[in-house]
C-alpha cells in the first residue's frame, strides 16, 4: 500500500503537470483584465486532482469542440481546469514556484507583466453641477426672502406656508 503524498510532494506533482500542460495568460474583457491559469486534458480525473493539490480553487469544465484543436477528431470532448481570480493565480503559482520549469516561470511573469501594463481603466468625467433653478417646482421665485435652507437643500416658504396650512 502507497503511503499519502506528503502537501510537498503534491505540489511538486501538480508543478510538472502544470509544467507539461498548462498556460498562464492574460483574460481581457470590456474594462476588466485578469490573469488566467489553466490546464486541458482529456479525462477529468487528473485535473481534480490537480485542483486538490492546489487548494481546492479554480473549475473543471467539460468543453467540446470550439476553442482547442485535438490532435484527433475521434474524441472532441476535453476538459478544462481554470481559474482567472489573479490574487488566487498568484497565489497558487507561488505554491508550485520551485518546482516550476524556466518556460512556465516565464510565462507566468509574462501574464502579470502584461496584466500589470493593462491601460488604465477610463475614469467618469465628474458631472457638471446643475445651475440653481430660479424656482420652485411651483412656480414661486428663490429670492431671498422667499428661501429658506432645510438639511442643506432651499425651500420655497410660499410653498411651505400651503404645506401648513394643509
Amino acid at each position: 500500500m502507497m503511503s499519502p503524498l506528503t502537501r510537498n510532494e503534491e505540489l511538486a506533482w501538480a508543478a510538472g503537470f502544470f509544467d507539461g500542460e498548462g498556460w498562464t495568460t492574460v483574460l481581457q474583457q470590456p474594462g476588466k483584465y485578469s490573469v488566467r491559469l489553466g490546464v486541458a486534458q482529456k479525462t477529468p480525473f487528473l485535473l481534480g486532482r490537480f485542483k486538490n493539490a492546489v487548494g481546492g480553487h479554480g473549475v473543471v469544465r467539460q468543453r467540446s469542440g470550439s476553442g482547442f484543436q485535438l490532435q484527433s477528431n475521434h474524441d472532441p470532448v476535453l476538459y478544462v481546469y481554470s481559474l482567472s481570480r489573479t490574487r488566487v493565480v498568484r497565489d497558487v503559482l507561488s505554491a508550485l514556484w520551485p518546482w516550476l520549469g524556466p518556460v512556465k516561470r516565464y510565462q507566468a511573469l509574462e501574464a502579470f507583466q502584461r496584466w500589470w501594463d493593462k491601460p488604465p481603466r477610463r475614469l467618469r468625467q465628474p458631472r457638471k453641477p446643475r445651475p440653481l433653478a430660479a424656482q420652485c417646482g411651483f412656480g414661486h421665485p428663490f429670492t431671498p426672502e422667499n428661501t429658506y435652507i432645510f438639511r442643506g437643500n432651499r425651500r420655497c416658504r410660499v410653498c411651505h406656508c400651503i404645506q401648513e396650512k394643509r
